[in-house]
């Protein structure tokens, strides 16, 4: 379909036939209205576009597998703010419409409500129920239009009421043009950026700005929340079948005496053999502390491979009354882990130093222990997967609050 402007000659093209009763041309900004007997008529001129359009009437775009040709665009403003959004009408084949709006860099596809039971009244409150789901009021603005070319099959846009209800990604749009009593009720969804470059491959959208109306999280929070708790889970489960397969077991108990006579005594351990799996070692000592110390400096030598691996533990154990409440500090039973023992023939090399004067310090006790498993390491993976969600929930959050910083009914107003 093509028609030529009586004004300026400039030919607008259309690959689909779509019926018409006013025509506002693109290059010249005249309008036309086509009367009954099939003339064209002037009826007046129209404003300049205050805005380059990032569609053309007559481009073409594939949305869910249809294609569609964009038959007219306007550029409405609501009363109160000095930024518009764009509006494209875009047409298929088989006369089906649906409505391309921008505003910010983001984009909006809507299809007119036809189903009487889905209609509502643009005087709302601050929620609607459609369908299944409830809708939150986001905007509710006057607007007017300030500029329009294409074709236009029934009334032109002017001024109106306009009301959109948000349950992101998705929305209901009711709109009431000045010049038509009626409510128009729509369904919006969110078009992504890369939907939006696929649909009109030549097309160079503009950068999108904050956080839209309808924008959606970049992350699903149930998904999400499956798969830290899949990994916990997994964690859990690994955590339980290595200790069930390879449990802990005693290869030295040992004792060291403490005579007063000497500062540090140095003691050299059996020969232990460790098995397995690979794993950790734990050491627990005692000694009979009270409001005193021991030290422990060791060596685990490997006698296979001679490699050494050091650790140092204190012994102390304080305790008294002060300002009538009792207080301790210290433990007379430490214990240490050495991660990564592997398989192979050991003994200890220690040094043992005690507070000078504590005959009652007489004796050190020392266990070791193989394949003594901890659940230190499945408790800090677990916290690390749990505040990976909480910081993903705190993202979400302020998102949201980005988004409804721009609404005219913010949550805490309502």
């Amino acid at each position: 379909m093509n028609v030529q402007c009586p004004q300026c000659n400039q030919t607008t093209e259309l690959s689909f036939s779509t019926p018409w009763k006013y025509f506002g041309c693109p290059k010249c900004h005249t309008l036309f209205q086509k009367m009954e007997d099939g003339a064209i008529q002037q009826s007046r001129i129209l404003p300049k576009n205050p805005l380059a359009l990032h569609l053309y009437i007559g481009q073409q775009g594939v949305f869910e597998g249809k294609l569609w040709e964009v038959v007219n665009a306007t550029i409405k403003y609501p009363t109160s703010e000095p930024y518009g959004w764009q509006e494209f009408t875009l047409r298929n084949k088989d006369g089906e419409e649906c409505f391309l709006s921008e505003y910010n860099g983001h984009w909006t596809l809507a299809t007119e409500v036809s189903d009487p039971a889905l209609l509502h009244d643009i005087k709302g409150e601050y929620s609607l129920h459609h369908g299944e789901e409830t809708y939150k009021l986001f905007h509710s603005t006057a607007y007017k239009t300030e500029y329009l070319s294409g074709f236009f099959n029934s009334f032109l846009p002017s001024t109106g009421l306009a009301k959109d209800y948000v349950s992101p990604p998705k929305a209901v749009l009711l709109e009431r043009d000045d010049s038509d009593p009626r409510t128009y009720t729509f369904e919006a969804r969110y078009v992504p950026d890369k939907e939006i470059r696929e649909a009109f491959p030549t097309l160079k959208p503009p950068r999108a700005q904050g956080v839209g109306m309808l924008q959606p999280f970049s992350t699903n929070l149930v998904n999400f929340g499956y798969i830290i708790g899949g990994f916990g889970l997994i964690m859990i489960l690994y955590q339980f079948l290595f200790t069930l397969q390879y449990p802990n077991y005693e290869v030295l108990r040992e004792y060291v005496m403490l005579p007063d006579s000497v500062a540090e005594v140095s003691h050299v351990s059996p020969s232990f053999q460790v098995t397995g799996a690979k794993g950790p070692l734990q050491i627990d000592l005692s000694a009979p502390v009270d409001n005193s110390w021991a030290a422990v400096d060791f060596t685990l030598v490997n006698e296979d491979t001679r490699k050494e691996q050091y650790g140092s533990v204190e012994i102390a154990y304080y305790h008294g009354v002060d300002g009538g409440e009792s207080w301790s500090e210290g433990s007379k039973n430490p214990s240490i882990k050495i991660c990564g023992v592997e398989p192979g023939r050991y003994h200890l090399a220690m040094q043992v130093a005690k507070q000078p004067l504590t005959p009652d310090i007489n004796s050190l006790k020392y266990t070791v222990t193989a394949r003594s498993s901890t659940i230190w390491n499945l408790v800090l993976c677990l916290g690390l997967l749990l505040g990976g969600f909480l910081g993903v929930l705190i993202w979400r959050s302020s998102f949201e609050h980005q988004r409804w910083m721009l609404s005219d009914f913010p949550p805490q107003a309502e």
